[in-house]
């Protein structure tokens, strides 16, 4: 059982950074996107920020699924018989 719970803390642990790092990068960068008027043009600079937000979002979300996956490992298994 101790293993197990100190398992689910440092799972919990990256969970929250994970939380922090969404609050404190992707939030205010997709706010930013939405804020930003239509345009004719393509700015290089703002696809180059664009594409790095999509390519740590999909780390993100690979992480996320990682974490849930570890916690439903974690779970105790009751037997039927």
């Amino acid at each position: 059982i101790k293993r197990r719970r100190y398992a689910l803390l440092a799972i919990f642990g990256a969970h929250m950074a994970l939380r922090v790092w969404t609050l404190a990068y992707f939030a205010p960068n997709i706010i930013f996107f939405q804020s930003l008027p239509e345009a004719d043009t393509v700015d290089a600079a703002l696809q180059a920020k664009a594409a790095l937000w999509r390519n740590l979002n999909l780390v993100r979300t690979g992480l996320f699924l990682v974490l849930n996956l570890a916690v439903a490992c974690l779970l105790p298994v009751k037997n039927k018989a």
